[in-house]
């Protein structure tokens, strides 16, 4: 066998042989650490990799040991750790220096800690690192690193790198042989890599409670050591190249203001505006680092509107940032932050603010679908009959091709004269809402056509690509949000969901495929509400016919929107109002009539929880799941809300004036293309067009 300690170098001549030495090192070092999550019971706490490590063996030839200062004899590895913190496959750099310096070999590749074995071939493709890189300019000389006092028997140092890495520490012991020092072995924390997973994991964690937050850790030098948020760029890591109005930014500007500095010496929780504050003061030593030159601050805010939700929740809810373990060294950083002591003081006070914010959502709800928060844009039959391709919003409206419609008194009265069709449809496309060979843009003309064969009035069509913005994605944001309304008020809804392939991935698609999605079925939902199911049509199959939904004996569709499938399952949230607005608003055409909605809501009330369900599971990060609220006692409160102000009788609302404009013409069949089953908020563009083409 090869004689791994002392390293001789008759054992080490070139840099294959060098894997043994690597091996190991892995062999040895316990793996690195950090605790996601405290328990009680160890068995129960959940663990993640970060921490690399650096180790320099100097050669012995002839009794004696190379030298870093003149790289004679050493081999250099130096790992970060891993590639993520799920993943077994560390990236190491590895170099050779012979004692006469004529073969200098340097390699990077990768290394599979489970299985203890490389990866694939070193790649050799890189330059060797200088001899003075390493001696006087590298991380651990004097002139880039600062030293720290020892530390449990090792020598520190920290050396501010700058950019995504931030403060990275340097811990390291020299590896003593009996006739001299056979080299250097050490642990490299980058502060930045190891704390960012352990904040958002906080915040995540956290349930209502932290939902919306933001955490930081700084030290009083201005750096940050760690954040929720991925506001690190390839600039410097500290508070000073914050983006100005990055809420973080905002927040510590209004910490100095009050107490003279970002990192104030003694806690504080705070509000500010309508978010909530904790800045405490931290002093590494404390929690098993080394002394730094200064403390640390930590910083969490969470909006004021959190402590609405659960308060048992936030009374048992602990922030337990994480403890982090370096190799044979515990070196612990735990790091409590919680507002309870506010949110106690407050309880009665949160409880009355809760149901005040239970009844503003409510009035919101009802609100927003009696008004049209954009205009609704719509085209003339004819143009939607001339179109060979499709082309998007922009490009009609810039051709003057589009009437926009700006309350819902406009639409009112604009349907005495004119009819206007929804289509609702499932794309077929990521990036373009039909096949090539427009399967669906057939089906859809087909339909207009036969509309407006038996209609005496102009026909107009609502298509989404036409009648939506698609390269202003605020804009199209605001239209999404208005889609139950834009639904609720047209004449008839025509499902076109032809039996067809994506043209991307090729799956199958039809009627079936366009049921399950979670944002078509808000569409057909919202037509039934207003209207019941004398207005709605299904054209599939060959999309050849029109079939009244009302005279099908056996359909897949399913009006069960929250047991649709969803791209983003937080899109459920978005969609609460919406449905409860819609929900608010059949009841009220329930007292107003005989019959048009009464079968939807028998439907409803056969099975309310799951229309309304009170809470869903939201899978996070693919690890866990977590339960989050949904509609809770809202519709209770609607339905008290509905019977308590509903309008007079002879005085309908706006929205009432609107839907009874409708025409009553038996058989008028009008298309246009809606779904891009998406809708959410922060990502809206994004997310609107990946839902509707899966």
């Amino acid at each position: 066998g090869i004689t791994v300690i002392p390293p001789m170098a008759r054992s080490f001549s070139n840099f294959s042989e060098t894997a043994v030495l690597h091996q190991r090192n892995f062999a040895s070092l316990h793996k690195p650490i950090w605790m996601k999550r405290s328990a009680l019971n160890r068995s129960e706490r959940t663990y993640t990799s970060t921490v690399g490590w650096t180790d320099i063996v100097f050669l012995q030839e002839h009794g004696e040991y190379g030298n870093i200062d003149t790289c004679d004899h050493i081999i250099q590895m130096i790992s970060l750790g891993p590639y993520d913190e799920y993943d077994e496959l560390w990236e190491v750099d590895l170099q050779f220096e012979d004692a006469a310096h004529e073969n200098s070999e340097r390699a990077v590749y990768w290394f599979n800690y489970s299985s203890q074995t490389f990866q694939d071939e070193p790649d050799h493709r890189v330059d060797p690192w200088s001899c003075q890189y390493f001696a006087e300019d590298g991380p651990l000389s004097d002139s880039d690193a600062v030293a720290l006092p020892e530390f449990s028997n090792f020598t520190w140092v920290v050396w501010h790198s700058g950019g995504f890495l931030g403060e990275v520490l340097f811990g390291f012991v020299p590896v003593i042989e009996a006739t001299g020092i056979a080299g250097v072995a050490g642990l490299i924390l980058p502060l930045l890599q190891t704390i960012n997973p352990i904040l958002k994991h906080v915040i995540s964690e956290g349930g209502d409670l932290t939902k919306g937050g933001h955490a930081v850790f700084f030290n009083t030098d201005g750096y940050i050591l760690g954040t929720s948020d991925d506001v690190i760029s390839e600039q410097d890591s500290t508070i000073e190249n914050l983006e100005s109005d990055n809420e973080i930014a905002v927040v510590l500007r209004q910490v100095r203001e009050e107490w003279g500095a970002e990192c104030p010496s003694e806690q504080h929780l705070f509000e500010f505006g309508e978010i909530l504050v904790d800045v405490t003061p931290l002093y590494p030593e404390e929690f098993g680092l080394p002394p730094w030159s200064g403390r640390w601050c930590g910083l969490i805010t969470v909006p004021r509107t959190n402590l609405y939700m659960h308060l048992d929740t936030v009374v048992d809810t602990g922030l337990i940032l994480g403890i982090v373990a370096l190799a044979s060294l515990v070196v612990s950083c735990v790091f409590l932050m919680t507002s309870l002591g506010f949110a106690i003081r407050a309880q009665r006070i949160v409880w009355d603010e809760k149901r005040e914010e239970d009844m503003r959502r409510i009035k919101a709800a009802t609100r927003s679908v009696n008004s049209l928060d954009c205009p609704m844009s719509i085209m003339r039959a004819e143009d939607f009959l001339a179109m060979k391709s499709w082309e998007c919003h922009e490009v009609w409206r810039d051709r003057g091709k589009l009437l926009m419609l700006d309350t819902l008194d406009e639409v009112r009265l604009f349907r005495q004269q004119n009819s206007i069709l929804f289509v609702s449809h499932q794309w077929l496309g990521f990036k373009l809402p039909d096949t090539e060979d427009l399967v669906q843009m057939g089906a859809m003309q087909r339909a207009v056509k036969l509309g407006m064969a038996d209609s005496d009035k102009s026909v107009y069509v609502w298509c989404d690509y036409v009648s939506v913005a698609q390269r202003h994605p605020g804009s199209q944001r605001i239209a999404v949000l208005s889609l139950p309304v834009y639904v609720s008020v047209v004449d008839r809804f025509i499902i076109v969901a032809p039996t067809s392939n994506h043209r991307d991935n090729g799956e199958l698609c039809d009627v079936s495929t366009y049921s399950k999605r979670g944002w078509c079925r808000m569409e057909m939902l919202a037509k039934a509400c207003s209207s019941g199911l004398s207005e709605m049509y299904v054209c599939g199959g060959d999309g050849q016919t029109l079939v009244a939904l009302a005279e099908m004996e056996e359909t897949c569709l399913s009006f069960k929107v929250f047991e649709g499938n969803f791209s983003r399952e937080a899109d459920k949230e978005v969609l609460v109002e919406p449905i409860l607005g819609l929900y608010s608003l059949m009841l009220h055409q329930a007292e107003q009539d005989a019959g048009q909605v009464h079968h939807i809501l028998a439907e409803i009330n056969g099975d309310k929880n799951t229309f309304f369900p009170q809470k869903y599971v939201l899978d996070v990060d693919g690890e866990r799941s977590v339960r989050r609220p949904l509609f809770g006692n809202l519709v209770a409160l609607v339905e008290r809300f509905n019977q308590s102000s509903g309008s007079k009788k002879g005085e309908p609302d706006s929205w009432t004036r609107t839907i009874s404009s409708s025409s009553t013409a038996s058989s008028f069949v009008p298309p246009s293309e809606l779904s891009h089953s998406y809708f959410a908020i922060d990502s809206a563009a994004k997310d609107f067009k990946r839902e509707v083409s899966m």
